[in-house]
């Protein structure tokens, strides 16, 4: 609903519904006349959910997907969603298996409810999606049990996604989604957001967003730091929403970013910290063009670092990525306003003096356990950091950057 799927992941995607599709399709050959499509057969078409993840289990043998039924779909509003958590993607969707070697195709979720967003688990024994399949009308965990074949909900906490997937830890005890802010009912939340008003496009002082009322008086200039009148074409905190860990075993939650409006996050190679960008406010009136802060929180003490603020970003802020051993994080600015769309590296331990470097320009030390970094931009904008062989360029090899 709000967060763009990647080039790779859509050609992906329709190449796995001509498998689907083709798979019920009869032998042309042994078609002998060509009929008209009746309405209600057109009507009764399966698809792949937009938007939606495709991915493969650790071990490679089964693919995990979300199917939207056309005849249970509708529309869903900003409203809607705030109160329910369900988002349009999920809509009449399924969440369905595939074997790569057999070929068998099971759907796990039997058209109850709206399930969407699968995710594996590290150790390959859950898929754990969301789903509003208990008639609470509320998005929550689920996960399905590889070993058990059993389904099961994990909390009763309530889920505000928009759009961004589930993120398992590493030890496959505990997963990361975004919920309901506390203090928040899902009425008190929908009402937030049908109001189009917030303060300075982004949190107050407190930490959670404000209403207020900006006057402007004709001829007046603006200046940067005034605060702005909302003549925008979106309501920020749409991403309100609080970062929470969620133990699989016993349901308990843990808030561990409470407050913010968190467009995108990711967790560390370690486990340790979780990067994440917040949506600060749009650079002018009238503008589409997001600034971002790209922030790191720690899971031990919850202590939270700014890495880099104002930052522009493509809409969702997914634009980033962790180096592989967690010392940096990289970014690639976007938007309506960019024209040169350049990649930054900022230190993760608390950001390089003066601000993120660009990333062309940086040199790495040649110690015996670093090895030289690629920087790639893939997948609509992100980033993702691939090791490489060394490579002797006299002292210090440079960062590659290829598009």
């Amino acid at each position: 609903m709000f967060t763009f799927r990647r080039t790779a992941e859509l050609a992906f995607t329709f190449a796995m519904a001509s498998l689907w599709l083709g798979g019920s399709i009869e032998n042309r050959a042994a078609a002998q006349q060509v009929r008209p499509l009746p309405v209600e057969d057109a009507l009764k078409v399966h698809y792949f959910a937009e938007y939606s993840p495709i991915s493969f289990s650790p071990d490679g043998k089964w693919l995990a997907y979300a199917i939207r039924d056309n005849q249970r779909s509708k529309d869903i509003d900003t409203e809607t969603y705030a109160r329910t958590g369900v988002e349009g993607i999920g809509i009449g969707a399924d969440v369905c298996i595939s074997n790569i070697e057999t070929t068998e195709t099971r759907c796990l979720t039997g058209g109850q409810g709206d399930n969407w967003l699968p995710a594996w688990s590290p150790d390959g024994r859950y898929l754990a999606f969301l789903s509003d399949r208990d008639g609470s009308g509320q998005a929550r965990v689920w996960v399905w049990d590889a070993t058990t074949n059993e389904l099961r909900k994990v909390s009763e906490i309530n889920v505000r996604s928009a759009g961004k997937e589930i993120q398992w830890m590493p030890d496959s005890h505990k997963l990361l989604v975004t919920t309901l802010p506390q203090g928040l009912s899902p009425e008190t939340f929908a009402k937030r957001l049908s109001s189009g008003v917030e303060s300075e496009y982004g949190a107050g002082a407190n930490g959670i967003h404000e209403s207020t009322v900006i006057v402007y008086e004709g001829g007046v200039e603006i200046q940067e730091d005034h605060k702005r009148g909302r003549s925008d074409p979106l309501n920020l905190d749409i991403w309100l929403g609080d970062l929470s860990s969620v133990d699989v075993a016993t349901g308990r939650d843990r808030r561990i970013v409470t407050g913010e409006s968190i467009a995108s996050y990711l967790l560390s190679p370690d486990g340790t910290r979780i990067a994440y960008t917040v949506p600060r406010r749009f650079e002018s009136p009238s503008s589409q063009q997001i600034l971002f802060d790209l922030a790191t929180v720690k899971l031990s003490d919850q202590k939270k670092s700014v890495l880099a603020s104002d930052i522009r970003l493509d809409y969702g802020g997914v634009a980033f990525s962790w180096s592989p051993d967690g010392s940096q994080l990289s970014f690639h600015v976007g938007g309506q306003l960019v024209t040169n769309s350049d990649c930054y590296v900022v230190d993760a331990n608390g950001g390089q003096r003066g601000g993120p470097v660009l990333a062309s320009l940086l040199r790495f030390g040649m110690r015996a356990e670093r090895i030289s970094i690629v920087l790639t931009k893939v997948r609509c904008g992100g980033l993702q950091w691939t090791k490489a062989r060394r490579r002797r360029l006299g002292k210090s090899p440079n960062v590659g950057l290829r598009a």
